[in-house]
């Protein structure tokens, strides 16, 4: 095995490519066209960090002291989405808080009226990027958002708390993605009380794996499933899924669900 590595070594080196050093530099990422319906979103190069405003120097006040100038920091976003009008399908990459509170703040001002898919997983967005979309929902809510990914963001219960406070504004969502978070069983008892609470009538993809989700957890999203008024709560559901989750005991949990557990429901 060693000397086929050195063997296919010196030939890369014969051929003038040896391995890290003159391997081709990646192509930069096509800008998008304002015309796109599809956008991917990026941080721009040297975005600034994560605090909201940055000083800029000191005033005197009426009485002659000495007050703190600041002005609100550029956007972190490579794009101005205000001109982005077309777009129904938009993507973050590498986002973070600050990029997330920056699309937050588009979105409140009207931005993107058409958008049907945001796609924010795997952007460890966090508590701060999702409190500030969720005041942007509530202010301004894409009036079209079908679809909602938020896996993969490092959100826990407090999160979820926002989110389904601004569920009353996303008239029209269909899918929610939150796997790979933190919600825990705390989380997982809000939204079985936001089922319960006939916000989620539009709702049919419900997706909660990986989420360390204890049994107390998962019991209350079944009984919410369950419930008699689930036709007139949340009339559309079709699928939602607790798989990979953390039952403890499973035998217990299933012992007590039996053959109850309805066919939208995967455990």
């Amino acid at each position: 095995g060693g000397m086929l590595s050195r063997g296919v070594l010196s030939l890369m080196r014969k051929a003038g490519v040896p391995p890290g050093v003159n391997a081709p530099a990646p192509d930069e990422p096509e800008e998008p066209r304002e015309t796109d319906e599809a956008v991917v979103l990026r941080l721009r190069r040297g975005a600034p960090p994560s605090s909201s405003t940055e000083e800029e120097g000191t005033l005197l006040g009426p009485k002659g002291e000495r007050k703190k100038r600041k002005k609100k920091r550029a956007s972190a976003l490579a794009i101005d989405l205000g001109r982005f009008r077309n777009v129904e399908r938009l993507k973050g990459e590498h986002l973070g808080p600050t990029g997330a509170v920056d699309l937050a703040a588009d979105l409140a001002s009207g931005a993107c009226p058409h958008l049907t898919a945001l796609d924010l997983g795997w952007n460890r967005i966090e508590y701060r990027g999702l409190r500030a979309l969720a005041a942007a929902f509530r202010k301004s809510s894409p009036p079209l958002l079908q679809t909602l990914d938020l896996r993969a963001n490092h959100l826990g219960a407090d999160a979820v708390a926002l989110l389904v406070d601004a569920l009353g504004t996303l008239t029209k969502l269909r899918t929610l993605d939150l796997r790979h978070n933190l919600l825990r069983d705390r989380g997982a008892c809000l939204l079985a009380s936001t089922i319960l609470a006939g916000d989620f009538k539009a709702i049919e993809v419900l997706i909660l794996q990986h989420n360390d989700i204890g049994a107390q957890g998962i019991f209350a999203i079944f009984k919410a499933l369950t419930a008699k008024a689930l036709p007139t709560l949340c009339p559309a559901i079709a699928h939602v899924s607790l798989r990979f989750n953390k039952p403890g005991r499973s035998s217990d949990l299933f012992r007590t669900i039996g053959d109850r557990c309805p066919t939208h429901l995967s455990l």
